[in-house]
């Protein structure tokens, strides 16, 4: 799948995670064995779904899963399916890399009340071109990790993956306590 975020029409839509970014989640949230919307060139687990295999129709079939989907008019199906996959067990986590644009409808109907966590991110990404494989200038946007698993939605979190995950500041309270 490829890695999209909104871009002038000229510019190039495949983006990858950088690395730095991917290992902060999976020190937080993984082991990840999956990567469900790759390619070849830019998958972050040995094990990925790429857009011929088509994510949005084949099985998750593994116990934590990364996905950075597409950013334009596939978001929101990507994050159907992870309701979709973990509601039939084919995973127990999903962990997302999304826009955090929390006036989106998508967000209020597929994201808030229907994850276990939420952690926006403080500075915006600059997401790696995969064909160069080089940073962008960044993202004209901001950025937050969203966490689907069977756990009641409890937490959103602010922080960096550059900071130390214990000076995050937590929002239990937007949930009510656990």
């Amino acid at each position: 799948m490829k890695q999209t975020v909104f871009r002038s029409a000229d510019a190039d839509d495949v983006w990858q995670t950088p690395l730095d970014v991917f290992r902060y989640a999976e020190r937080r949230w993984g082991p990840f064995q999956l990567d469900a919307a790759a390619s070849a060139d830019n998958a972050l687990c040995e094990k990925f779904i790429d857009e011929k295999q088509d994510a949005l129709k084949t099985a998750w079939d593994a116990d934590q899963v990364w996905v950075n989907p597409p950013y334009g008019s596939q978001l929101k199906p990507f994050l159907q399916r992870a309701v979709d996959q973990i509601s039939k067990g084919n995973c127990k986590r999903v962990v997302m890399l999304i826009p955090a644009r929390t006036d989106a409808i998508y967000f209020h109907d597929l994201v808030f009340g229907k994850v276990s966590q939420i952690h926006f991110i403080k500075t915006r990404i600059k997401f790696t071109n995969a064909k160069k494989g080089c940073p962008d200038s960044g993202a004209n946007f901001a950025s937050c990790f969203v966490v689907y698993d069977d756990t009641l939605p409890k937490k959103v979190t602010t922080g960096s993956w550059t900071e130390d995950p214990s000076t995050h500041v937590s929002f239990d309270a937007f949930f009510g306590s656990s």
